[in-house]
């Protein structure tokens, strides 16, 4: 089995000589586009059997890892979209990836796309038969509604892995089925499901062999490693062990008042871990039912309980930590810290390292011995990226995101530079000064943060605004920011020494301001609102000179054309509007088929060309002159929040709810 992520390592070191072979930036990028800054948001993680992979599934695909140095190795991304769940085969050659209505299976060591499963139905759970020839999946069907509420049909559909053929559908769950497994010998499959039981099934018929019901219902189960078992967790708040042969039940762990919710066996079977909503851990003989002992040291509730592959340990995780306990003596060892909630936990095959997956979409790694951090796979963009933007000299791009972070990135090498944290909120704006020296950062935390471009240090903090900051751009001598809030006003800085300087009061607005611009020949102000409202201003008067009324929902970006004669504003409306800057009169209305809402407008440059992203994840060009469309780029995975032209007209960065930055090569794309 080593040889799997070995394969991959091996192909990318033979492609050292290609300047950008081993670069990840450049992995399977859409037409177009020539690199991609991030690896979109972690959505779940599996470790290949033989612990030589670690799989991580984004929202641009799947991610493999080396487990030696955790290095990438190799990027899935053929017919991949938001992937909540993935799994290996047993023998550890596909890997299961299931999203909505659809499975997918791909060959774990070539990378190649092997059969899509496709459901009349949402897919529930999947499960690798023991022999990796089998998958099951549980489907909820047809919606039944009554009176009484809604249920779900669901049934389990057996699938040959080597073709993709469906084989058999296995009827008799009275509403949705939330897990499927197979037992460790693969002879029985058992099936929870929200209509209160546990159904076991002969895995090779298909048979029904025995049903399994448990006051109010079962929350979880899990066979003993032998298979003979079969462990319930009640709604009852109890934990019932089943004989998986005869269908009986064995023992009825002692009932405490709290109740459990989750279970796991140890490795060797002997024994069993329950977790309750109290925080506390208790050990069970497996073959008596007797408690041994209770871990306490959780400060809320647990989430669930696992058994390190040797059995040595037991990790336990809530809220926001993980702690691991010595099985035999029950003595606490360590505590793994998060600052978010946590989604999964799991042990390497050998046991020496915990990886971990967080609300925070990020996936940390631990020696389990120590419980040391040892290192975060996707430590750049978590969340959306909603906005991007061009150093002066277009050597660095800066992207923003819902994670409260704003990062800066090398053009040239598509490497990260800096971080850039503090904001207790969504960050919401951003703007290079003019020499590219400073970059200020507007967040909902209301408050505006000056760094350091170059090195990435905090300059300044501006406070003052009594709500978001949803706005901020440099004026042209680079001297004055203006900053733009919901509390109605805007604000004007000094950048040098961080100190207030005005306050434009604009409560005659009948509606929320969302963005700002200043004209390049510094004559003008725009200011955006929510009711798709426009207006110029004077930039040294202050007056109000135009309004510009025509869209029918809300602005979300507004730009200057180079030579300041031009505006071009962004809408919900589905539109883009062109409009002369002196006048104030329209001149085109650019329209996207769909009514679909466009978040970003920019113009070229050389002023000849109007680029715009929107909620369909495309990027379309337009001409500035005439309105006329002039091409369409796609690749993007969801929607795109954020465009920009690089200095020299020649390269589109875009930012998108995927968690990635793609660049574009647009030098060539007039000639399509």
């Amino acid at each position: 089995m080593l040889k799997k992520c070995l394969f991959f390592l091996y192909v990318s070191v033979l492609f050292t000589q290609n300047t950008f072979a081993e670069d990840i930036s450049r992995w399977h990028l859409p037409e177009g586009a020539k690199a991609r800054l991030g690896k979109g948001s972690a959505l779940d993680i599996a470790y290949s059997p033989d612990g030589t992979c670690l799989a991580v599934a984004s929202s641009i695909g799947i991610w493999l890892y080396e487990t030696t140095t955790y290095r990438e190795v190799a990027l899935f991304t053929e017919q991949t979209a938001w992937l909540v769940f993935i799994k290996f085969s047993p023998d550890g050659n596909t890997i299961a990836a299931m999203t909505g209505t659809t499975v997918r299976l791909w060959d774990a060591k070539t990378g190649e796309p092997k059969h899509t499963l496709k459901h009349k139905g949402s897919v529930t759970s999947v499960a690798f038969s023991p022999d990796s020839t089998t998958l099951v999946t549980a489907r909820a069907n047809d919606i039944i509604g009554d009176e009484y509420g809604i249920t779900y049909e669901s049934t389990l559909a057996f699938w040959d892995v080597k073709t993709g053929r469906h084989t058999q559908t296995l009827s008799g769950h009275t509403d949705l089925v939330h897990r499927v497994r197979f037992s460790p010998d693969g002879k029985t499959i058992a099936s929870r499901s929200k209509d209160k039981t546990v159904r076991l099934w002969d895995a090779k018929t298909g048979e029904p062999k025995y049903t399994l019901k448990q006051t109010d219902g079962i929350r979880d189960m899990i066979f003993s490693p032998n298979s003979r078992a079969l462990a319930t967790v009640g709604g009852d708040r109890t934990v019932r062990l089943w004989n998986a042969e005869t269908g009986r039940y064995t023992h009825i762990l002692n009932k405490y008042k709290e109740g459990y919710t989750s279970a796991a066996f140890s490795p060797d079977g002997k024994i069993i871990a329950t977790r309750s909503p109290n925080g506390s851990i208790r050990v069970w003989d497996a073959n008596t039912g007797e408690h041994i002992r209770t871990l306490k040291g959780h400060s809320g509730s647990v989430k669930r309980v696992a058994f390190s592959p040797d059995g040595k340990i037991i990790a336990s995780w809530g809220w926001r930590r993980v702690h691991l306990w010595d099985t035999g003596t029950g003595t606490h060892k360590h505590t793994l810290k998060h600052t978010d909630y946590l989604w999964s936990v799991i042990f390497s095959p050998d046991g020496n390292t915990i990886a971990t997956h967080s609300y925070d979409k990020k996936v940390r790694l631990w020696d389990a011995s120590t419980g040391k951090h040892m290192q975060t796979l996707n430590e750049v963009h978590t969340e959306s990226v909603d906005g991007v933007a061009f150093s002066p000299d277009g050597s660095v791009l800066a992207s923003r995101s819902d994670d409260e972070t704003l990062h800066l990135w090398d053009v040239n090498t598509g490497r990260h530079r800096h971080t850039l944290t503090g904001h207790t909120d969504w960050v919401s704006s951003m703007a290079f000064s003019p020499d590219g020296n400073t970059i200020a950062i507007g967040s909902k935390d209301k408050t505006v943060r000056l760094w350091d471009a170059e090195t990435g240090r905090h300059r300044h903090t501006l406070t003052g605004h009594t709500d978001s900051v949803n706005g901020v751009v440099f004026s042209p001598d680079g001297n004055t920011i203006t900053t733009l809030s919901y509390d109605m006003t805007l604000r004007l800085w000094d950048v040098n020494t961080g100190r207030h300087r005005h306050t434009l009061s604009l409560d005659g607005e009948k509606s929320w301001l969302q963005s700002i611009a200043f004209s390049p020949n510094r004559k003008k102000l725009t200011t955006a609102g929510a009711k798709g409202t426009v207006r110029l201003w004077g930039a040294n008067t202050g007056i109000h000179t135009h309004t510009l009324i025509g869209h029918t929902d809300s602005l979300w970006s507004v730009a200057f054309s180079p030579d300041s004669r031009n505006l071009a504003t962004a809408s919900e409306d589905g539109t883009v509007r062109l409009w002369n800057a002196e006048t104030g009169h329209l001149k085109h209305t650019l329209t996207l088929n769909g009514d679909r809402f466009v978040y970003s407008v920019t113009f070229s440059p050389d002023g000849k060309t109007i680029a715009t992203a929107s909620e369909d994840g495309a990027i379309r060009s337009w001409d500035a002159n005439t309105g006329h469309l002039k091409y369409t780029l796609t690749g993007h995975r969801a929607r795109i929040r954020s465009i920009a032209f690089g200095p020299d007209g020649n390269t589109i960065a875009t930012g998108s709810r995927d968690g990635t930055v793609l660049l574009w090569d647009v030098s060539v794309t007039d000639d399509r």
